[in-house]
């Protein structure tokens, strides 16, 4: 297997199940279809995003993510102390519990429609991280709903299965990145087959992503 797995998760019959284990057991992760996004939903989505991380530095960092609250724009990520070549911008309930008790959603104020674009994305992937969740939990020979009480009750809570959007600008096509740095950002890309601008929403340990190459 050299491909990264591609599962049709519209019918959770017997063949899906025996792919999203098999995905499980080799990968640890794989790709969907028949999720049942609309593209109209997508298209809001990513233009919105195209939008916002289109303004200028200081605009965004209006809505800033701070050490006391973990929701907003972020540009100084580090993976083991190395620079991320990404902007990000994250979104949630706000926190209830401790590590996450100041936690408190920041939109900013353009483009006019980000706001009501992503949460109406993310009400769609939350479904579909339901949905995988249901699959992967039935291919390990439970109920469709097991594990999932405890993820719905956690997001209520503003606990560990909080919902978390998080939307993101890759460095890598904006140019931002030249030489060495730029060959190892795209041998990475296509390793990780991680595409110029993401979505994703994760649920726990478990996460669901919608990519897509602009």
């Amino acid at each position: 297997m050299n491909c990264v797995p591609l599962i049709d998760i519209a019918s959770l019959d017997t063949r899906t199940l025996a792919r999203v284990d098999d995905a499980c057991t080799e990968w640890g992760f794989f790709h969907v279809t028949g999720h049942g996004v609309p593209q109209v939903v997508l298209d809001s989505t990513l233009a919105r995003m195209r939008e916002f991380f289109a303004l200028p530095r200081a605009r965004k960092l209006a809505v800033e993510r701070t050490a006391e609250n973990s929701w907003g724009f972020y540009d100084r990520e580090l993976t083991k102390n190395v620079p991320d070549w990404k902007e990000i911008f994250d979104v949630g309930p706000p926190g209830t519990v401790d590590s996450m008790a100041d936690a408190r959603p920041q939109w900013p104020a353009e483009p006019a429609e980000f706001r009501s674009a992503m949460e109406t994305f993310a009400r769609e992937a939350e479904r579909v991280a339901y949905r995988v969740l249901s699959a992967i939990s039935i291919s390990l020979g439970h109920g469709p709903e097991h594990g999932l009480a405890d993820a719905k009750s956690g997001q209520a809570a503003g606990g560990d299965g909080r919902r978390v959007l998080r939307v993101d600008e890759a460095a890598f096509r904006r140019g931002d990145v030249e030489g060495a740095e730029k060959a190892a950002v795209g041998l990475d890309r296509r390793v990780n087959q991680t595409l110029h601008r993401g979505v994703d929403v994760g649920l726990g340990v478990g996460e669901v992503g919608v990519d897509a190459a602009l």
